[in-house]
């Protein structure tokens, strides 16, 4: 899905340039790196294959407001994750559709020429694009994706989109560990391919909670509460998420946001505050190397012990106890 800046089939106007030493950390070292400099800015696009995946890594450095043209040369089905900023993309056959920061986009994407509206910023994004055989594999209760598939088998001449799906911290670090994974042949495909499955769960898992939660409730406050509960999933922290943050944040009141997050989640706001900085304290714990005093200050607590404690009222066993069961040193 190459994503030149032209109307095919006219020559790329970009001029390919060695990678600066200030966006060599943006670089994957399994990926094919490409950098492009425009007179708007630059492209990074960096890209791997399987027999059955492809794998792309972009990055969009902007000067001025501008508009590419992406260009397919076969009908594909993408999974697309938003890592910074926000673009917005007119999809052949269908029309504008945003691919906003933190959020998911599963798609159609037919043959043909397409529109990226590009804003000043940084925008980076992370797309999975299986084949046909790997969608086969995994449309078997997914009604939306089984349609999908279809316009892929067909190959339709209109794209789809389906709704967009909250990312949280864990999708963050699949994404992170798989574009910082140096290992080669076997062990990369094999890494390669739980990314995809990790992330497709849970794309579909977060879509359907939020399907659900649209047909239940038209509150006026619904794209606030939206909005408070996608910054607390990122970034938990028991310290800064308090209703009095929210409410100086966002101009309103305290009650309108208890009543309405309440009214849509079914759980008291602070509740959802102390779970989800416990599951991102057990996520870390077992998946990286991060002591626990560093985990405690992640998470906005004051100090180890603080954490502990609380980690131990919700969970019932201690901090050592769930680094046990996952890969990391048990750490002071």
């Amino acid at each position: 899905m190459k994503i030149p800046v032209y109307r095919a089939p006219l020559p790329d106007p970009g001029n390919v340039i060695p990678v600066p030493r200030h966006l060599q950390h943006y670089l994957v070292s399994w990926c094919t790196a490409e950098l492009r400099q425009y007179d708007f800015g630059y492209i990074l696009r960096q890209h791997f294959t399987t027999k059955r995946l492809q794998v792309y890594f972009y990055l969009y450095i902007v000067n001025k407001a501008t508009r590419i043209q992406p260009v397919t040369g076969s009908p594909v089905i993408a999974l697309t994750y938003t890592i910074q900023g926000n673009r917005r993309m007119a999809i052949k056959g269908y029309g504008e559709y945003q691919l906003a920061e933190n959020r998911f986009n599963l798609m159609y994407v037919p043959t043909g020429t397409h529109v990226t509206y590009l804003e000043p910023g940084i925008t980076e994004s992370f797309h999975l694009i299986p084949d046909a055989t790997y969608l086969e594999d995994i449309i078997i209760d997914q009604d939306e994706l089984r349609q999908l598939h279809g316009l892929l088998q067909a190959a339709s001449e209109d794209g789809q989109p389906l709704p967009s799906a909250e990312g949280n911290y864990r999708s963050r670090h699949i994404i992170s560990h798989l574009r910082q994974y140096t290992g080669k042949g076997t062990p990369l495909l094999l890494e390669i391919y739980a990314a995809a499955a990790q992330l497709l769960s849970h794309y579909f898992f977060t879509a359907e909670q939020y399907k659900a939660r649209e047909k239940e409730y038209g509150s006026p406050h619904k794209d606030l509460v939206d909005k408070i509960r996608q910054e607390v999933l990122q970034y938990p922290n028991v310290h800064l998420h308090t209703l009095a943050y929210f409410a100086r944040l966002y101009n309103t009141s305290e009650s309108t946001i208890r009543k309405s997050f309440k009214a849509l989640y079914q759980v008291p706001f602070s509740d959802f505050v102390q779970t989800q900085c416990m599951e991102k304290a057990t996520y870390l714990l077992q998946h990286t190397d991060k002591s626990i005093k560093e985990i405690s200050y992640e998470l906005g607590y004051s100090d180890r012990s603080n954490f502990t404690h609380a980690y131990k009222q919700h969970t019932g066993a201690l901090p050592g106890a769930a680094r046990k069961k996952g890969k990391g040193p048990e750490a002071a």
